[in-house]
């Protein structure tokens, strides 16, 4: 399983990310301002094949006053859909 499993530290604003499976990029979005969201989305939406899992942090479904944050629908937007659970989404399919 080890050597399956890739663990790595880019700056998110501008890596490109590798064929995944699984993605957790969890409690950063927040920091990557709207263009590094928007970068990040659209290379995770890259990496990930059809019914690939992202696990994102919940701090970063929110605002710092507890409004829902604009993750979601830029997620979304690229075909990034939540299953219902937590903060697991998925490609789509």
């Amino acid at each position: 399983m080890r050597e399956r499993v890739t663990f790595q530290s880019d700056d998110l604003r501008s890596t490109e990310l590798p064929p995944s499976d699984v993605v957790m990029i969890r409690n950063v979005w927040r920091h990557l301002g709207n263009q590094g969201v928007t970068h990040l989305a659209h290379q995770v939406t890259a990496a990930l094949p059809d019914y690939g899992v992202l696990s994102v942090g919940g701090a970063d479904l929110f605002t710092e006053d507890g409004s829902p944050s604009a993750l979601d629908a830029t997620l979304r937007a690229v075909g990034i859909h939540p299953v219902g659970v937590g903060d697991l989404y998925f490609s789509a399919g």
